[in-house]
Order: C-alpha cells, then sequence, then structure tokens
C-alpha cells in the first residue's frame, strides 16, 4: 500500500496523549516523516487546482489582515509559512512588508516566484525554521498547521516562537472539528487527472486542545472562532512571544 492509500485495510488507529484529552490518529502512515512526505507530494500534484482556488477567496479584506497589519510595524520583515502559489505573499508585498515565503512544494514555488518576484523564497519545512538563524517581525502562518502530525506540533510552535521578534506578531489561522483528528482527507480543492479528490494528510484540531497550545507557547493578543458549521470551523489567533523572565533577561 503505497502513502497515499487510505483504504479502509490497513489503516492504522491509534490514540495520541497530548493532556486532558487524547488525538485520534486513523492513517497508515507508518510515522510523521511519512506522513509530511505525502503532503508534500500531494501539493506537488496538485499545485494548480489549490492555487486557482485559494485565488479566488474573497478574504484579503478580513479582520485577521486588519489586525495583522496592525500589529505589525510598517515595511517590517514578515515570514509567510506555507506560501504555496503566493497569493498571500502578494497581498503582503503590494502592503510594504519585506516578504520570505516558505514552502514544501517546488511546484508551487515556481508560481509563487512567478507572482512574487520581489519575495525571498525557500523551499523548507517549517519543522526547520532554526536552520535559517533568523528572526521577523511578523509571521503569518495561514492554514499551514493541519499538516503538521499532533506529535510534532510542540516542536512547530517552538520554531515558530524562535522565528519571530520579541516586539513581533504572528497571526495564524486554520480550520478546526469538533473532535481532533490525524487521518487522510478527500480534497474539495484539487483533484487528479480522473477527476478524483486528492488525499490530504491532515492534521485537524478541536478548537479548545489547539488554543492551550497556543496559550502555553505565547501570548494570546486576538482570538475569534466563527461558529461551526457542518462540523467545521475557522479559528484565527494573533500572538506575541511571551517576555523572557527577569532573571534571564539579566543575563
Amino acid at each position: 500500500m503505497g502513502p497515499l492509500d487510505p483504504s479502509g485495510t490497513g489503516t492504522s488507529k491509534e490514540t495520541i496523549s497530548t493532556g486532558k484529552a487524547g488525538m485520534k490518529r486513523s492513517h497508515s502512515f507508518p510515522d510523521d516523516k511519512a506522513f509530511l512526505a505525502a503532503v508534500t507530494k500531494v501539493y506537488d500534484d496538485g499545485w494548480s487546482d489549490y492555487a486557482r482556488t485559494w485565488n479566488d477567496r474573497d478574504d484579503l479584506q478580513s479582520e485577521e489582515w486588519r489586525r495583522f497589519t496592525a500589529a505589525v510595524k510598517p515595511g517590517g520583515s514578515v515570514l509567510d509559512v506555507g506560501c504555496n502559489s503566493g497569493r498571500d505573499t502578494r497581498q503582503l508585498l503590494d502592503l510594504g512588508y519585506r516578504v520570505t515565503g516558505l514552502d514544501v512544494s517546488e511546484q508551487a514555488l515556481r508560481l509563487c516566484r512567478e507572482q512574487c518576484p520581489e519575495a525571498r523564497l525557500i523551499k523548507m519545512n517549517l519543522l526547520d525554521l532554526p536552520n535559517l538563524n533568523e528572526q521577523f517581525d511578523g509571521i503569518w502562518f495561514s492554514y499551514a498547521l493541519v499538516h503538521i502530525p499532533f506529535r510534532l506540533v510542540p516542536e512547530a510552535l517552538a520554531a515558530l516562537d524562535g522565528a519571530l521578534h520579541p516586539e513581533g506578531s504572528m497571526m495564524m489561522l486554520v480550520t478546526v472539528v469538533e473532535e481532533s483528528q490525524e487521518k487522510i482527507h478527500n480534497s474539495n480543492v484539487m483533484w487528479d487527472e480522473h477527476g478524483v479528490p486528492r488525499k490530504v494528510p491532515v492534521a485537524h484540531w478541536a478548537p479548545d486542545p489547539l488554543i492551550a497550545r497556543f496559550q502555553s507557547s505565547f501570548e494570546i493578543s486576538w482570538m475569534n472562532l466563527r461558529p461551526f458549521v457542518d462540523g467545521w470551523a475557522q479559528l484565527s489567533i494573533l500572538v506575541r512571544s511571551r517576555p523572557a523572565p527577569a532573571a534571564q533577561q539579566e543575563h
């Protein structure tokens, strides 16, 4: 069975302990590395469908954008995590920010380079972010968390915290569900050559445990959870790094 074959037989099921509540895991990937490799493959294969659908979204004047631009200094440096084809990268550039975009899909980055030639674009997994050894005035983290396996989220948040300037802010947007589950999801925006939805590895969080994760790692400046519709909702969180303890600051 290939890594993107989520047929009923061969699908593993387990519960990952994450504090008070467990996170269900129901897919056939042998480990988190295989999960992440499958994410890269599906976006390399389905980038054109995803780019077309993403560009049709009408949320560029949303409250999230207004909050983010009010929190990040004009002309500052911004990291766009999961920049994909560059729709948000283009918006950030047009707002006057100096933008670095990260994505795991070379095909998506190729299109992003066409749309955003003045941006610095890097093929990199979020978990490798410490290798950049840089800090940014702002981080735009839009819908990329869903592709980080549950067990790697603490490492991912630590990487983001390390890349955020002490006076900077990060906006995180993600789709949440009523019960956390790591699984294979039938895409509603990417299809194969036969018109069949592509199989996308996802780690969908319920809002409460995800909010708790962010509260333990950052200071939350603003948060909005939209009402659930058909089992789905959007969670947006604007955060800042926690100040270092006074004793640590003295050293």
